[in-house]
């Protein structure tokens, strides 16, 4: 598809706003339910950027061409360190390879393979660099931005150090569109817990509820060790959370983030739900079933579910007799403000053959 839906085409004689209006809505919609599904690793190349070795998925140069316009999916490779920069958090980073640590508004947080390393949502944004400790190896994740919601908070981005293998132009990006000094005056503020007057009724209660999240970010996990996390068999398989609107000690309630893992020959329950959610093969090989066509996967590729008006239904595959398949899914958190029916369903179609009620 070579589609572009972000521009307002010209009214044509005898046509109203609202007919522009609905035309470019019509496309949007057909663009997501026809637009690339199953995004294949051996497509996308490594390139050297500010930050790391990168491979991308999804990022603005394809969003008429793919069933999730809006994300930015990528991989991040670092040999020994990865550029420093700040941008705002709410961000998650799945740990695929290696092991090492991050440098997180100064505070050292270590990881290996399988945990997530979070970025806090706070004001004046999240300062933060990653470091390789495999010897004469590399380290390894994926993120999961969802570009909108980065717009509403007014993300911004500034490089304090380039990687050091980069070799392209080393210009302050955006510099035109934040005020330092302001910057720093949203940091110094997120460090105070309080100091207004109390309030009653609802404002108050806005009040109450920001100085609970400002207590909460303080003692959340930064990094989700995987190998901590208990395994929940429910209807759709076997899951391991590591984001979810009920945990209270996580960063951020933005996304949810889980993976689901597969036995030899075995399969994920049967679903419909609304789109915008990726499943990023971890392990293994298999092959998913959305809306009735198969698409045939392996370890490295993407998998997407598009938005549609009716949802989507899906379910999930292991073609291998012998070894498990493992995929890491995340998606926004809509359903705290849309439901999470999200207007479209969130049923159970068929349970996973594994679940033992």
């Amino acid at each position: 598809m070579e589609r572009q839906i972000e521009r307002v085409r010209e009214s044509e004689p005898g046509e109203t706003g609202h007919d522009q209006d609905m035309k470019w809505k019509a496309e949007r919609f057909r663009q997501k339910a026809e637009g690339l599904r199953l995004i294949r690793e051996d497509d996308q190349p490594w390139e050297q950027t500010r930050q790391a070795y990168t491979k991308r998925y999804i990022w603005a140069g394809n969003w008429d061409k793919v069933a999730m316009p809006g994300w930015i999916i990528f991989r991040h490779r670092i040999f020994t360190k990865g550029g420093r920069h700040v941008h705002q958090g709410g961000v998650g980073l799945f740990i695929l390879e290696g092991k090492g640590y991050s440098i997180v508004d100064g505070v050292k947080r270590e990881w290996e393979k399988d945990d997530l390393v979070m970025l806090p949502l706070q004001p004046g944004g999240c300062d933060h660099q990653h470091f390789n400790e495999v010897q004469g190896g590399y380290s390894e994740w994926i993120a999961f931005i969802y570009q909108p919601f980065q717009e509403i908070v007014g993300d911004v981005y500034i490089q304090k150090e380039f990687h050091p293998d980069y070799q392209g132009p080393k210009v302050a990006i955006a510099s035109n569109l934040f005020d330092e000094e302001a910057l720093a005056r949203a940091i110094d503020g997120r460090k105070a817990s309080g100091g207004q007057p109390a309030a009653g009724g609802y404002f108050g209660d806005l009040l109450r509820t920001r100085d609970r999240e400002r207590e909460q970010l303080a003692r959340a996990r930064i990094v989700i060790q995987g190998r901590d996390l208990p395994v929940e068999n429910n209807p759709l398989g076997l899951y391991r959370w590591y984001l979810h609107p009920s945990m209270t000690d996580i960063p951020t309630k933005a996304i949810i983030a889980w993976t689901v893992e597969l036995p030899p020959g075995s399969q994920s329950g049967k679903q419909r739900s609304q789109g915008g959610r990726g499943y990023y093969v971890l392990d293994g090989k298999g092959y998913t079933v959305l809306d009735g066509q198969r698409y045939d996967w392996k370890q490295g590729d993407l998998m997407c579910i598009p938005h549609k008006v009716e949802g989507s239904e899906y379910q999930f595959f292991n073609a291998d007799s012998s070894q498990p398949a493992r995929l890491y899914a995340v998606e926004f958190n809509w359903s705290a403000a849309l439901g999470v029916d999200m207007g479209s369903g969130f049923d159970v179609l068929e349970n996973s053959p594994d679940y033992k009620p």
